[in-house]
């Protein structure tokens, strides 16, 4: 079994977006460890609903790939995923949903030098919660990119998930995996919250940020007790997951630290609803910021989430010094009156 896709898998038990309402994640970025270079983007529509993330190679500033977001009647219905330069998805999630609005099956598919698809099917238990997330094996076609397991027996306690089984091939021949899971007492937005296979669902069953996995029992990958999952995490004033440390653990021998950064402007609505130039974009010295309303503040953020430099100019275009920086990618946030707009600033 791909360990990536098993620590990927669990590393998204315990994510909620119970601040979605006051705080946008604007971006994400890896700043140690496993992928040192990504930068995310996500973009919103009117009622606050991902429609697309973009992934950077923070070092170049360069596009790699990105996901579109799909929505019908209000639900999250496709997800398509596009390499820079393709104008056909590398990989395609459907999602399908109960009369209830709950999401029942999840579907994948792709082209990896052939076709694949693959499915799990989700129940749930009298409280509304993930029951069981089962992998279909009559949908398999090709070799899949994706979790090739069930999980099962979900506990919760508080409405946090305490313990899963996964079963399937785990390395070994078929096996279970039975994890015991500890949260802590904060209830955030901490990263996308789409689906794009079927263990992502489990972000939506947690009330918490997980903090520490352990097996109870398993054959395969160590004795009782042995962490799985490690993470330290750090907050920002409302809340929200500043900076999340995923310590080496049994399915990774290196860790890595990610840091998010939001805007928590009260009633924004749209992430960039506010028209904004620069120019010269790129840019060595200096470059003029436009707007047809009055910029209220200007700031000015590094790759790793780092605030690099701020000014409340009050003024509809201001002449911004970058001279001092080193080169490479940046985000200027632009804050006026009515909402926010975030830009890449590339200097050379």
């Amino acid at each position: 079994m791909n360990k990536t896709l098993l620590i990927t898998a669990l590393a998204v038990i315990g994510f909620s977006s119970a601040n979605a309402q006051s705080c946008i994640l604007e971006a994400d970025s890896v700043t140690a460890g496993r992928d040192s270079s990504q930068l995310s983007l996500y973009y919103y529509n009117g009622s606050n609903d991902i429609i697309k993330k973009e992934w950077y190679d923070s070092l170049t500033g360069s596009l790699a790939y990105y996901d579109t977001l799909i929505y019908t009647g209000g639900n999250l219905t496709n997800v398509h995923g596009y390499w820079i330069g393709s104008g056909t998805p590398d990989r395609e999630t459907l999602l399908t949903y109960d009369t209830g609005n709950r999401v029942i099956r999840v579907a994948n598919s792709g082209d990896n030098g052939g076709p694949w698809a693959m499915a799990h099917d989700i129940t749930y238990n009298g409280a509304g919660q993930v029951e069981a997330i089962t992998y279909d094996l009559s949908a398999i076609v090709g070799s899949p990119e994706g979790f090739p397991a069930s999980f099962t027996n979900l506990t919760y306690s508080g409405g946090n998930l305490t313990g899963a089984w996964i079963v399937g091939d785990l390395g070994a021949g078929f096996d279970t995996l039975e994890l015991a899971a500890t949260s802590d007492t904060k209830n955030n937005l901490q990263r996308l919250m789409y689906i794009s296979e079927g263990p992502d669902l489990l972000e939506i069953s947690n009330t918490n940020n997980m903090v520490q996995v352990t097996f109870i029992n398993n054959e395969v990958l160590g004795p009782a007790g042995t962490i799985a999952i490690d993470r330290v995490f750090t907050y920002t004033l409302m809340d929200e997951v500043a900076t999340m440390e995923e310590l080496p653990g049994v399915f990774e021998s290196e860790g890595q630290t990610e840091g998010f950064r939001y805007s928590c402007t009260t009633g924004l609505t749209e992430i960039n609803s506010v028209d904004v130039s620069l120019f010269p974009n790129p840019t060595s010295a200096s470059t003029l910021i436009s707007c047809d309303e009055s910029i209220l503040q200007i700031q000015l953020y590094d790759v790793n989430g780092r605030l690099v430099q701020q000014s409340n100019p009050n003024q509809l275009s201001v002449t911004f010094d970058v001279s001092s920086f080193d080169a490479g990618m940046y985000l200027i946030n632009v804050r006026t009156e009515n909402g926010v707009s975030t830009s890449r600033l590339i200097i050379e």
